[in-house]
């Protein structure tokens, strides 16, 4: 459980304590209202500043165990406090550092998105020796790319900030997997203010948007429902064909792959 939802359940519990013991004191003991909230306030707290009347042995039996409960619910409330406070400063540090680490990188991709389609594309980046960055709105997603070896950062990709803060300036490559269209459009449109040199592949959930993606600066747009589509009447049109391109593409342990290799002017 972390701090916050440790506090808030043993301040539940505290409080619901502090009520039933007013109430006892009150109704059962026949205390008036602020002597029952008095009495019930030093036991919980135990203070020891005494009874306020004298106790019956029912009474006696209803302090002890409030008191019990009111000491732990108070204990256990402050765990939490404590909890969140050195989470909080552990968080801070976590980030200051992972900011660091991405100001050193440049030539990296980053990856605008980390669902189950981002996820797979940073993995298959990283699997290749990319430095890769992840971007996502989601905190949880973020805790799982940093659980897996990516540096993250969490935030709208749509902001400048948050992309300054992923290195766009310096990266190499922009992967955009998001749900929306309308934020890749304008992922695309900041991040080609911020670096006009920066290679964008975005995916396309629509047909509709795969033009306008163009038009917005994206070098290469994906569209997995289309590319499922005609992969699936490959193999059953052409199954040797495609067999054969998936060996030759394939990126696990097979003998053969294609590569995409840059000679330089002047190259022997």
């Amino acid at each position: 459980m972390d701090g916050h939802r440790r506090f808030r359940a043993g301040a539940s519990v505290l409080a619901g304590a502090a009520v039933i013991g007013t109430a006892w004191f009150w109704l059962v003991e026949g205390f008036s209202f602020v002597e029952a909230l008095y009495q019930t306030t030093t036991t919980i707290t135990t203070v020891g500043f005494g009874e306020v009347r004298s106790f019956d042995t029912s009474a006696q039996l209803f302090a002890v165990v409030l008191m019990i409960v009111g000491v732990s619910a108070a204990l256990f409330t402050l765990g939490g406090v404590f909890q969140e406070l050195v989470e909080g400063q552990l968080l801070r540090y976590g980030r200051r550092r992972m900011d660091r680490r991405i100001d050193r990188f440049t030539g990296h991709t980053i990856v605008c998105g980390f669902g189950r389609v981002g996820s797979r594309i940073a993995q298959q980046l990283a699997s290749r020796g990319e430095q890769v960055v992840v971007v996502d709105l989601r905190a949880q997603r973020c805790d799982s790319a940093t659980q897996a070896g990516y540096l993250s950062v969490e935030g709208d990709s749509t902001e400048d900030d948050v992309l300054k803060l992923a290195g766009i300036e310096r990266a190499e490559t922009l992967v955009i997997s998001l749900a929306s269209d309308a934020d890749a459009i304008s992922t695309v449109l900041s991040a080609r203010v911020l670096n006009s040199d920066v290679r964008i592949v975005a995916r396309a959930n629509a047909e509709s948007t795969e033009a306008k993606l163009a038009r917005a600066g994206v070098d290469h747009v994906v569209n997995p429902l289309s590319h499922g589509a005609r992969r699936l009447a490959a193999f059953a049109l052409q199954p040797a064909v495609a067999d054969f391109l998936d060996v030759v593409v394939h990126d696990g342990s097979l003998e053969y792959r294609l590569e995409e290799l840059t000679i330089p002017a002047g190259s022997p």
